[in-house]
């Protein structure tokens, strides 16, 4: 509790904080391969109590921001919201005798090529307070 709180008042994470242990976990396949595993971090039990309370109180900024049509990573919305309102935008199109372009991305990955920058900047134009921000 004690080193959250400094943290949180110092606004700065200690240094192995900013390192993790990765371990190979298989998923699946030949065992030599090494495309068939994937990488499981093993972080400190603090650092993961202090980004679970940032999310809690960033995510109602975020759910603010975020348009219905955002299904991805959210609480109570999934895949069978997306087919849904896929589905009813494709009757419609039908009705009116329209054409209907879909276009399907897979972002392998994509956490990836994540900009720290681009976070921040789109958590401050969500209206997030700045003290989350740089915390994030």
């Amino acid at each position: 509790h004690n080193l959250i709180v400094l943290v949180w008042n110092e606004e700065r994470m200690p240094e192995d904080w900013e390192t993790s242990l990765i371990f190979p976990i298989h998923k699946k396949g030949d065992k030599l391969v090494c495309q068939n595993y994937r990488g499981i971090s093993l972080l400190a039990v603090a650092y993961k109590v202090l980004s679970l309370i940032l999310l809690n109180r960033i995510k109602d900024y975020a759910e603010a921001t975020l348009g219905d049509y955002q299904c991805g990573f959210r609480q109570n919305k999934g895949t069978l919201d997306q087919i849904f309102i896929l589905r009813q935008a494709a009757e419609k199109f039908v009705e009116h005798g329209m054409d209907l372009y879909i276009l399907f991305i897979d972002y392998q990955q994509a956490f990836d090529g994540l900009s720290r920058v681009g976070v921040a900047n789109a958590l401050r134009r969500s209206g997030t307070p700045e003290k989350l921000v740089r915390l994030a």
